[in-house]
Parts: C-alpha cells; sequence; structure tokens
C-alpha cells in the first residue's frame, strides 16, 4: 500500500474521473484502430468466390444465412440468399458457406 507522510493518501472518485474517460477514450480508440485492421486484412485478401459457391456474410444484416454466388462483378459477387433475396456484397465481407459434416481431430462438430 502506498504511504505518504506515514498515511495513506485518500483519493475520491471525483478526483480522478477524468482520468477514467481518458482511458475509456484510449481503449476506444484502441479498439477502433483494431477494427479498421482486420477490414484492412480482410479487403486485401479478398478474392470473388466462384458461381455457385455457399457464400456467408458474417459481419451484416445477413449474418447466419447461407447464400449461393450467381455471378461476379469486379471485387464483389451478386449472391442469392433465396426467397428472391439477391443482393450485391463486396467479395472481401464474404466467407465460405460450407457446413462442415467431416469428423474432426478436437471432436467438434459444424
Amino acid at each position: 500500500m502506498f504511504r505518504y507522510a506515514g498515511r495513506v493518501p485518500v483519493i475520491a472518485e471525483g478526483q480522478i474521473a477524468s482520468l477514467r474517460a481518458e482511458e475509456a477514450r484510449a481503449e476506444r480508440l484502441f479498439e477502433d484502430d483494431r477494427e479498421r485492421d482486420r477490414v484492412a486484412k480482410l479487403r486485401s485478401s479478398s478474392s470473388v468466390p466462384a458461381v455457385g459457391a455457399r457464400v456467408s456474410v458474417p459481419i451484416t444484416a445477413f449474418t447466419g444465412m447461407v447464400g449461393v454466388v450467381e455471378a461476379a462483378k469486379g471485387r464483389s459477387a451478386v449472391v442469392n440468399f433465396g426467397g428472391g433475396r439477391t443482393v450485391t456484397i463486396a467479395a472481401w465481407l464474404l466467407e465460405s458457406g460450407e457446413i462442415q459434416n467431416a469428423n474432426t481431430g478436437n471432436g467438434i462438430a459444424a
């Protein structure tokens, strides 16, 4: 425990409120930078899936849905989610939508 002049100093919450606010701001900036780096990495490694490939879009309103690529348009793909839902989506947002059905080494099922 920190002691000063033989006593333990008492610090009120109000005295460190600005410090806590600055820590929260720095944490938000750090998280924003990390998200920006993650998106940049995804964008740089993107390739348009082949026509007929099953894909999912994990970070949009289509999260949890699996669709089929109907066409490729430059750096995006036309994806049909069924029920008349055909959407053009940037390739960097797409992930393989294949369902794993093989036995895994660690026993985790799909």
